[in-house]
């Protein structure tokens, strides 16, 4: 059986014989399916950070992902993380659902992350610029934002020039749901590839329940060629109340010859729900120094006041990975 131990800044012990139990569990599991010749594959990850007026690395996120195909249509993936706060560490269960894929369309039940924008485990973690987009991690209207733990159902397909998503979630999850409590949210994304742009338009609407109606319409854009990616994204709420809207511009360069080394810049602008506008520049880069460690460094420069006003100066990350 494969023991990962994920570095956590918890010592509550009843919290650590938890996890490791938790971890075991689900090890053990599919182990157990991967002896019967079904293939699974597992990731475990652990950034740590030093961030912009704080002393000393501590750490940002565990993640523990594996995935097993069950036969040729059905995959069973689930993921956790341990999501450090400044009072307690949140152990959530991150995605876990079945997915079902038929010729071109894909089907997704349980707990799942809306297909909205830039918002893929990779798009977030993957890239030379550390922080999250502005727009990503603050409100866009009073009960909705971008960084969220859904549960529901959803299909996709199409073909590359017109692909469609659509799916009904429950947006008020927080801990271990799987299954949807109040699936009171309809989620539409269309996609279109143009040449070497992907373009998308995304919408989620509330559209029963108590509470006001509310909802965020986004645009994203990526352009890619050899060495070079550029990705747009623009997100507004529109509700009875107060709404945000932002957006950011990222560009990215690998050098043909540094094929592991990444550089990044990002322009992004964002508006609170209190109107409050704040603008950020962030370069960085990315170097890979092994399959097992990534450093990524960034500095920042922009607005004193508002969301960017934490995001200033430099900082540094550490992702440690292991893949079996």
């Amino acid at each position: 059986m494969y023991v990962v131990e994920i570095q956590r800044i918890s010592t509550d012990d009843k919290t650590v014989r938890r996890s490791r139990f938790v971890g075991l569990m689900v090890l053990g599991a599919c182990q157990g399916i991967a002896s019967d010749r079904i293939p699974v594959y597992f990731i475990a990850e652990n950034f740590m950070w030093t961030r912009p007026g704080r002393e000393g690395a501590i750490n940002r996120i565990s993640w523990l992902y594996g995935e097993a195909q069950l036969n040729r249509n059905v995959k069973l993936v689930g993921s956790y993380i341990d999501l450090p706060t400044p009072t307690k560490v949140r152990r959530i269960l991150d995605e876990g659902f079945v997915e079902v894929a038929k010729d071109s369309w894909v089907g997704r039940a349980g707990r799942i992350r809306t297909r909205f924008g830039f918002n893929d485990w990779s798009e977030l973690f993957y890239t030379p610029i550390i922080q999250f987009a502005i727009i990503r991690s603050n409100p866009i209207t009073p009960q909705l934002g971008l960084l969220r733990f859904d549960t529901g159902v959803d299909v996709q397909g199409g073909s590359p020039e017109l692909q469609v998503q659509a799916g009904v979630v429950d947006v008020a999850n927080d801990g271990w749901e799987l299954a949807p409590q109040n699936a009171d949210h309809v989620a539409l994304r269309l996609q279109s590839e143009q040449g070497q742009a992907i373009i998308g338009i995304s919408t989620l609407t509330k559209v029963r329940g108590t509470g006001t109606r509310n909802g965020m319409i986004g645009l994203d854009v990526r352009w890619s060629k050899p060495e070079w990616m550029a990705r747009f994204e623009a997100v507004k709420g529109y509700s009875r109340g107060a709404n945000g809207h932002g957006a950011y511009l990222d560009v990215f360069y690998r050098p043909q010859r540094w094929f592991r080394t990444q550089f990044g810049v990002r322009g992004e602008f964002y508006e609170s729900l209190a109107g409050v506008e704040s603008s950020l520049l962030t370069l960085g880069v990315r170097q890979i120094l092994s399959k097992e460690f990534t450093l990524s460094v960034n500095y920042g420069h922009g607005s004193r006041t508002g969301a960017a006003a934490g995001m200033r100066g430099w900082t540094v990350q550490l992702m440690t990975a292991l893949r079996f």
